[in-house]
């Protein structure tokens, strides 16, 4: 007896909140007693560390099925990605500041989500110097995975990229802005059971003859 089930979609990636529809066929050479049809949605998670002693290697692997979480994205036959507002509206900003006494700078970023191949519209405000010399300002947007399988855990730093601003395009008390690009062939932020990949982004000012001072924020980039 031959039996088949096919599943046609209109595309594969999807935002939260919108409503998955497509068409199923089922073919069968005879009939058949049917309780009914049901849609499991769920996803995939795999880490794999492995460690290395002297000529010898051991892998250690950890896996499992877990329900759809909101801040997750798998990489599975669908995506979700998050739905945001349009770019450089500062509707919903992101507003974080470098702590302490001397040099302060305050940040708006204009979201908290983005997508691979946008551009982080960032607005800097150097409130005050103090007598340090500053001889710029930089962002640098760092992305890390963590993971665990078997016992073992491991933290790596994947992703780094730095923009420079003179201090000659900045005035103190005066927003300043700019964007930053995100590539097209980064990682997607996601949350796991045994393993979790996440973005931050510093925005620093250099100072000569003395430490850096950084504000930072944790983003999600969904690719």
């Amino acid at each position: 007896m031959s039996r088949s089930i096919t599943v046609e979609l209109p595309r594969l990636s999807y935002y939260t909140g919108e409503v998955i529809e497509g068409t199923v066929v089922i073919e069968t050479t005879s009939e058949a007693k049917s309780r009914g049809l049901y849609v499991d949605f769920t996803g995939t998670e795999e880490t794999q560390i492995t460690r290395q002693s002297g000529k010898t290697s051991h892998t250690y692997r950890s896996m499992a099925n877990v329900p759809l979480w909101l801040d997750t994205v798998w990489n599975t036959e669908i995506f979700v990605f998050y739905a945001r507002p349009s770019v450089r509206t500062y509707a919903q900003p992101v507003r974080f500041r470098s702590g302490g006494e001397g040099p302060e700078v305050y940040v708006e970023l204009d979201g908290d989500r983005f997508f691979a191949r946008e551009l982080i519209g960032c607005r800097i405000t150097l409130n005050r110097t103090g007598n340090a010399r500053i001889r710029k300002v930089y962002t640098r947007l760092i992305g890390g995975e963590w993971a665990r399988a078997d016992g073992q855990q491991e933290t790596t730093e994947t992703y780094r990229t730095e923009l420079d601003v003179p201090m000659e395009k900045i005035q103190v008390g005066v927003p300043f802005a700019f964007e930053i690009p995100i590539p097209a062939d980064i990682a997607s932020s996601y949350r796991g059971m045994y393993s979790y990949y996440s973005y931050i982004l510093h925005v620093g000012l250099d100072i000569a003859f003395g430490f850096d001072i950084v504000a930072q924020t944790p983003i999600v980039i969904v690719r």
